[in-house]
């Protein structure tokens, strides 16, 4: 009965560990102030874990949307570690920014997908 017990529990963390979402961080790579202003330009990393090793998911159907920010580029993505990518993005600060700018960063798939977020304060 224990050993039954053991893998009923074994087999609960494996399939939660299965169905983990995408990972999805944005930091600032050279974070030099707490604010920014209307028109100041920031560098982020967006750096994607794709926990499931056979995503039919493209690392290209990431997609972005800005509150307050325009996106002015960005590198192309480049795969840093085995299903771990990363691209940076330059933004700009726009007028429509009030207290912050905000970028989301979300990957949809039949599995959970992933969803990563940056508020950037403004003065």
């Amino acid at each position: 009965m224990k050993l039954m017990r053991s893998v009923f529990v074994l087999m609960l963390v494996l399939l939660a560990t299965a169905s983990q979402a995408c990972e999805i961080r944005i930091t600032e790579k050279d974070k030099e102030s707490t604010a920014y202003a209307v028109g100041d330009e920031v560098i982020l990393i967006v750096s994607v874990l794709l926990p499931h090793r056979n995503c039919h998911v493209g690392i290209e159907e990431t997609k972005f949307q800005s509150e307050g920010l325009k996106i002015l580029g960005a590198t192309p993505w480049k795969e840093i570690k085995f299903n771990t990518f990363e691209r940076m993005l330059k933004v700009q600060i726009t007028e429509d920014a009030e207290k912050e700018a905000i970028l989301h960063a979300r990957r949809t798939c039949n599995k959970e997908g992933g969803y990563g977020i940056i508020k950037l304060a403004i003065e």
